[in-house]
C-alpha cells in the first residue's frame, strides 16, 4: 500500500529538548519549490480535503479547481463557477506534475454544501452505494479518498483504487455514527488487510463543526463502527485530524483548533487502539487564521509535522519531533514570501531518497491567483535540527531513534553489521565494516567513538585492513577490566564459506589496535555476537560455520559454535556446537538461569517465501560445553540475525526480525521469567519497503539499553536508546 499519511507501527523515542527559534540553512540544499497547478484565471486549493498517495517516485495528489475572483476578505474563488476536484500525479518525486479529471471517468465528482463552487455542469453523482466489503487495504498500489458534503453535519463517502488512482470504486455510503452527519476528509491508518481507521469530524451539540472522531473496518469497508472521540467537545472546533500509527496499539494525531480569534494546533495520542485519547500538548501555539497539520513519520523514525502559517510574514511551515510528538524541534520556514493568508492546506509524504514533499495552496500577491504548489525539502538539512549524528539519552519511557552513520560518511555506501560496546571510559564506540558491497574487495573494518557527554559520533576511521582480502563482519568488545577487544571476519574466498576470524586488541580505550592474529583458521568460521563472560572468569565468543557456495542460501549443515577463553591461561578453544535440522548460524547467547545458558540463532536456508522459518533455540547446562539440539522457537525469522542480552535486572530481551519473509518490522520481546514466557513486546521500528537489520545489543552503567542496527540496504547504521520501561505496560 502506498506510504503516506497512514502511518506504519513504529515505536519511537526519546526526549529532546530544543530552544524555540527559527530554522535556517547553513551550507545545505535550500526547499525547491515547483508549481503543480497554476492556469490564469483559474483557482487551486485545499490539498488537505482530498488526499495525498506515494509509491516509489509516483505521487498523487487532489486538490479543488474553481475560478478565480476578487472576493475581499473571502477565499478568492468564484461561488457561481464549476468546482473541479481534480489530481495531479507525478512520475519523478515531485519535480514536474500531469493533471487528470476523475470527473471525466464518472469518479470523485463534486457536489454538496462543502463546495465552494457549483457542480461542472452536466455531471451527477453516481448514487450512492453500500460498500459490499473485502477491501484489500493492503494492495500494493491501494489509496482510499473520503470526501464531505458538508462542513458542518452532511453525509459522507468514500471511493478506492487499487491502481494508483486511475480508476475509482465508489462512492460508498459512510455512516454517520449517531451523529447528525460526518464532515470527511482523507486521513486514514492501514492495520490489516481488511482493517483501516479513519479520522474524521462530526458536528459539536450545536450543530456546527466540529469534534474529531475514529472509527474502524474490520471487514474490508462493509461495515463501520464508532471507536472514539478524540477530546471533549470543544468551545470552538477541533477538526481535520491528521493521524499516524505510535507503537503497537496506538496512534498520534494532529488536530486544527479554533476558539474565538486564537488558531493553533493541538496534539492527541491514543495507547489503546483509538477507543480513548490524551492531548499531548500544542505543537504550534498560533497558526494565525488557522490551517490544517499534515503529519507524517519520517523513515529516520521523527515525526514531521507540516501546516500553513496565516499570518505575517504568511508561508508554509514544519516542525520536527525526534520523540514521537512529545516535544518539537524549532519552527522550520519552508516558504514566507506568500501574498496573504488563502494559503496552506498541506498534504506532505517522504520519498525513497529522504527528500520530502509537501504540497499546498499559495499565492504570491493579495489578489493573485491561488495555485497548487509543491516544496522539496531535505529534513536533515537545517542545521538547529537533530542532527543526523546526534543522541539523547535522557530518562524516558520511550525510545529514541537516530541514525549515526550513513553512506555519506567515511567508511563506503556499504555500512553493515555493526556492533556496540561501552568502553572504560564511558564513550561508545561502533565498529563495522563497510566499502562498495557486500562482496566487493575494498571492505575494511571501521570505528566511530561517541565521547562521554558529547552528542556527536566521531568521522569513521579503519581499524582493521586485511591486504588482498575482504574483510566482514565486525564485534567490538570491552572485556571486564581488561582490553577492548576487535572481532572480525576475512574473506579468502568468493564466499563466506571462505572465510576466517581474525582479532586485534587495544589497551588505550580503542585509540590504538594491536597487529591482527588468526583467532579461526577453519574456513566458514565467522564471528557476530558479542562474548559472554561466565561465573569462573572465562569468556565465551559467539561464532559460527556457514557451509556452501551458494552466496544466497545459507548451507544446511551450517552450525553455530562458540570459542572459550581461558583468562587463566590465555588461549582460546572450541567449546561446543549447536545442530539443527536445517542449519543454523550467528548464536547469540545469555544467562536464562543458574547454570542455563540459552542461545537464540539465525536460522539457515534461503531468502525467498517461507511460511517455516523461525528463530532457533538451544540451552547449555554446563556453561556452553554442550548444547541441546536446536529447535524452533516461538519466534519468526527470516534469515536474519537476532540479537538477545540479559539486563541489569535479570531479564531477558530479544530482538529481532518479526516475520518470516521480511527484515522489517524490528520488534523486542521482553522475558521476566527466566526464558519462560516473553509477554511484553513492542515495534521497535518498521515501515514502507525498508530493512532494519542485525540488531546489535547493550545496556550501560546507567542502565540505558542501546540497539544498534543497519537499515536502508545496509547503507545506514541506527541507533537507539530506550529504557527497559519502554517495553513494559505503561
Amino acid at each position: 500500500m502506498p506510504n503516506v499519511v497512514r502511518s506504519t507501527r513504529l515505536g519511537i523515542v526519546a526526549s529532546l529538548l530544543l530552544l524555540w527559534v527559527s530554522s535556517s540553512l547553513s551550507g545545505a540544499t535550500p526547499p525547491k519549490h515547483v508549481n503543480v497547478y497554476s492556469e490564469p484565471g483559474r483557482f487551486g486549493g485545499w490539498p488537505a480535503n482530498h488526499g495525498i498517495w506515494i509509491w516509489g517516485n509516483e505521487i498523487l495528489v487532489g486538490f479543488s479547481a474553481g475560478y478565480h475572483k476578487d472576493m475581499g476578505d473571502r477565499h478568492h474563488i468564484d461561488r457561481e463557477q464549476p468546482e473541479e476536484h481534480l489530481l495531479a500525479r507525478s512520475l519523478d518525486g515531485g519535480q514536474s506534475w500531469t493533471i487528470e479529471n476523475p470527473a471525466k471517468k464518472g469518479s470523485l465528482i463534486p457536489t454538496g454544501k462543502a463546495l465552494h463552487g457549483v457542480t461542472p455542469p452536466g455531471l451527477a453523482e453516481p448514487e450512492w452505494r453500500d460498500c459490499p466489503g473485502n477491501i484489500d487495504f493492503t494492495h500494493p498500489d491501494f489509496a482510499l479518498t473520503v470526501r464531505m458534503t458538508d462542513v458542518h453535519s452532511g453525509p459522507s463517502r468514500f471511493y478506492y483504487s487499487t491502481n494508483r488512482g486511475r480508476l475509482w470504486e465508489g462512492p460508498f455510503r459512510l455512516p454517520n455514527f449517531g451523529q447528525a452527519g460526518i464532515a470527511a476528509r482523507t486521513d486514514y491508518v492501514v492495520t490489516g488487510k481488511h482493517d483501516c481507521t479513519l479520522f474524521l469530524t462530526a458536528p459539536k451539540s450545536n450543530g456546527k463543526e466540529g469534534r474529531p472522531l475514529c472509527v474502524r473496518t474490520t471487514d474490508g469497508g462493509k461495515s463501520w463502527s464508532f471507536v472514539g472521540w478524540i477530546g471533549s467537545e470543544p468551545e470552538g472546533y477541533a477538526i481535520m485530524p491528521s493521524t499516524l500509527r505510535s507503537g503497537d496499539a496506538g496512534f498520534l494525531t494532529a488536530i486544527r483548533c479554533r476558539n474565538g480569534d486564537s488558531s493553533w494546533i493541538d496534539t492527541y495520542r491514543s495507547s489503546d487502539d483509538g477507543r480513548n485519547w490524551v492531548r499531548d500538548g500544542a505543537p504550534v501555539a498560533n497558526t494565525g487564521e488557522g490551517n490544517p497539520p499534515s503529519l507524517i513519520r519520517l523513515k529516520d523514525g521523527r515525526v514531521c509535522l507540516t501546516y500553513g502559517h496565516r499570518a505575517a510574514p504568511f508561508g508554509i511551515r514544519a516542525k520536527l519531533s525526534a520523540d514521537d510528538g512529545r516535544s518539537w524541534g524549532p519552527e522550520i520556514v519552508l516558504r514566507d514570501e506568500a501574498g496573504g493568508r488563502d494559503i496552506g492546506y498541506p498534504r506532505t509524504v517522504q520519498r525513497e531518497d529522504g527528500k520530502v514533499v509537501s504540497v499546498y495552496y499559495f499565492h504570491d500577491t493579495p489578489k493573485g491567483e491561488r495555485y497548487i504548489a509543491a516544496t522539496i525539502w531535505d529534513p536533515n538539512s537545517f542545521d538547529n535540527q537533530p542532527s543526523a549524528k546526534s543522541t539523547n539519552t535522557t530518562p524516558t519511557q520511550d525510545i529514541l531513534i537516530r541514525p549515526i552513520l550513513g553512506p555519506q560518511d567515511p567508511g563506503g555506501p556499504y555500512k553493515h553489521p555493526a556492533s556496540i560496546t561501552e568502553l572504560a571510559s564511558g564513550d561508545l564506540y561502533v565498529a563495522f565494516y563497510g566499502g562498495n558491497g557486500e562482496y566487493n574487495p575494498d571492505t575494511a573494518v571501521w570505528g566511530s567513538r561517541l565521547t562521554a557527554g558529547s552528542n556527536r559520533w566521531s568521522a569513521p576511521v579503519v581499524i582493521a585492513d586485511t591486504p588482498f582480502h575482504s574483510d566482514g563482519n565486525a564485534t567490538v568488545w570491552q572485556a571486564p577490566g581488561g582490553p577492548v577487544w576487535l572481532f572480525y571476519v576475512v574473506r579468502y574466498g568468493e564466499t563466506w564459506s571462505k572465510s576466517r576470524i581474525h582479532a586485534k586488541v587495544s589497551r588505550d580505550g580503542a585509540h590504538t589496535w594491536s597487529d591482527a592474529m588468526v583467532l579461526a583458521g577453519d574456513l566458514g568460521m565467522m564471528v557476530r555476537g558479542r562474548p559472554h563472560a561466565l561465573p569462573d572468569g572465562d569468556w565465551l565468543l559467539p561464532i559460527y560455520q556457514e557451509t556452501g557456495e551458494d552466496t544466497e542460501v545459507v548451507g544446511a549443515d551450517s552450525t553455530s559454535l562458540f570459542l572459550r577463553y581461558a583468562a587463566k591461561s590465555n588461549t582460546w578453544s572450541e567449546s561446543g556446537r549447536i545442530r539443527s535440522r536445517k542449519g543454523n548460524i550467528q548464536p547469540a547467547i545469555a544467562q536464562a538461569g543458574e547454570n542455563l545458558l540459552v542461545a537464540y540463532c539465525r536460522r539457515a536456508g534461503g531468502y525467498g517465501p517461507n511460511e517455516t522459518g523461525y528463530i532457533i533455540r538451544s540451552e547449555s547446562r554446563d556453561n556452553g560445553r554442550t548444547w541441546s539440539e536446536g529447535l524452533d522457537s516461538r519466534f519468526p525469522n527470516p534469515n536474519a540475525a537476532v540479537d538477545f542480552l540479559r539486563l541489569h535486572n535479570g531479564h531477558l530481551l530479544l530482538v529481532y526480525n518479526d516475520s518470516m519473509n521480511e527484515r522489517n518490522p524490528l520488534s523486542a520481546a521482553l522475558s521476566t521469567d527466566g526464558d519462560k514466557t516473553y509477554p511484553h513486546r513492542r515495534v521497535i521500528i518498521s515501515g514502507g519497503p525498508k530493512d532494519f537489520a542485525y540488531p546489535y545489543l547493550i545496556q550501560t552503567r546507567d542502565h540505558k539499553i542501546h540497539l544498534i542496527f543497519t537499515s536502508d540496504k545496509r547503507s545506514i547504521v541506527q541507533h537507539a536508546v530506550f529504557d527497559e520501561q519502554a517495553l513494559l505496560p505503561k
